[in-house]
């Protein structure tokens, strides 16, 4: 299941949650179609997962105080 989509200097990524946990996986496209890819870069794997968890918890605390 993709949990989350990202568009960083031009370049897409996929947060997909699966039954062994979760994982980034850099788009690659082509005239052929689209491609999953593993993120090579530790750097960005964080800052893209350290980004997700900002914005999930920015929601759950905005989604509490309209309750």
């Amino acid at each position: 299941m993709v949990k989350a989509l990202f568009d960083v200097a031009e370049e897409s990524y996929a947060l997909i949650r699966n039954d062994d946990g979760i994982i980034l996986m850099k788009i690659e496209e082509d005239e052929d179609g689209q491609y999953l890819l593993p993120v090579d870069s530790h750097e960005i794997s964080e800052a893209l997962l350290d980004a997700y968890e900002i914005a999930v918890q920015s929601l759950l605390e905005n989604d509490n105080k309209q309750n």
